[in-house]
């Protein structure tokens, strides 16, 4: 067994589906190359660490959409099935993007029981409260995303929402096209914007208050 042969029966390993004298040879060539053992141990280690994440964790929509396109660009660019290498990197970031974002959450959880409510004294209080939260921005920088399941983008656009806590301001329909006005949590704009990626083309700039058109 040569290692490019080595390296194509690699998925199917992890996967444990190759059996018999083809895994008996592909052993062996592991034990006489140091590059291809190497390989080997990289692949079962990414397994093992993907195995060990709770069922019930949800992979973010942006690393999705990251991952997604590794493997379209690598697909393109190789034209081969075997992709394990090129993904390994997204795959990772998507291991340490959800641990970081179960402390985040774990965090925002105590911040809230910490947290004081004020309560309004009389009705002019009230009145003021309700017309600041009634506000908005002036300006929303529009951000196009042009869908590639029409049936399933407004479905995936509330999901994104609901993830980054994303406030809508107003939406509007005219024909085919949706119009979601959004105020985005400080520091998640970039992030918010590579999860619509995952929905279609993007085209447009991340910024705090958006106007995301859908098609």
């Amino acid at each position: 067994m040569i290692c490019e042969e080595f390296r194509d029966l690699l998925d199917q390993y992890i996967d444990g589906t190759l059996e018999g004298e083809a895994l008996a040879e592909f052993e062996r060539h592991a034990e006489d190359c140091p590059d291809c053992a190497a390989e080997k141990h990289a692949a079962e280690a990414l397994r093992d660490a993907w195995n060990d994440i709770p069922s019930e964790i949800p992979v973010p929509l942006a690393c999705q959409a990251k991952w997604q396109n590794a493997i379209k660009k690598e697909a393109r660019k190789r034209k081969l099935k075997i992709i394990t290498r090129a993904v390994s990197a997204a795959a990772a970031v998507c291991v340490v993007t959800a641990g970081v974002l179960i402390f985040q959450g774990q965090r925002a959880a105590e911040q809230k029981k910490s947290a004081y409510v004020v309560q309004a004294d009389d009705a002019s209080s009230l009145a003021m409260a309700a017309s600041l939260d009634a506000s908005e921005p002036e300006e929303y920088v529009s951000i196009t995303v042009t869908a590639q399941d029409k049936n399933k983008a407004r479905g995936m656009l509330d999901d994104i929402i609901s993830e980054y806590d994303a406030v809508v301001d107003r939406e509007s329909t005219l024909g085919d096209t949706e119009e979601v006005y959004l105020t985005l949590p400080e520091g998640s704009e970039e992030d918010f914007a590579a999860a619509l990626e995952a929905i279609g083309e993007v085209s447009g700039e991340p910024a705090n208050h958006v106007r995301v058109i859908l098609k």
